[in-house]
């Protein structure tokens, strides 16, 4: 099966927000979100920040399109 992933959205806990584009993510397939710039691929999006964002602490969720949260990543 495949997830399709437009309308999914990471939010950062300053409330950033990153739009997943209109795509479909296979069972085993693979995507890195990176948070600076740079053009997407079907592996690879860039959120377009133009500096660091991210401290200890913080939790970045995983929202689909309904606004269910599937997972939070909080960094050590």
């Amino acid at each position: 099966g495949a997830a399709d992933l437009g309308g999914w959205v990471l939010v950062h806990p300053d409330g950033d927000v990153y739009h997943f584009p209109a795509m479909r993510l296979h069972q085993t397939g693979q995507l890195s979100v990176h948070t600076s710039g740079g053009q997407d691929t079907v592996t690879d999006l860039f959120w377009g920040r133009d500096q660091a964002f991210w401290r200890s602490g913080h939790a970045v969720k995983l929202l689909d399109a309904d606004g269910n949260i599937h997972a939070t990543f909080e960094l050590p």
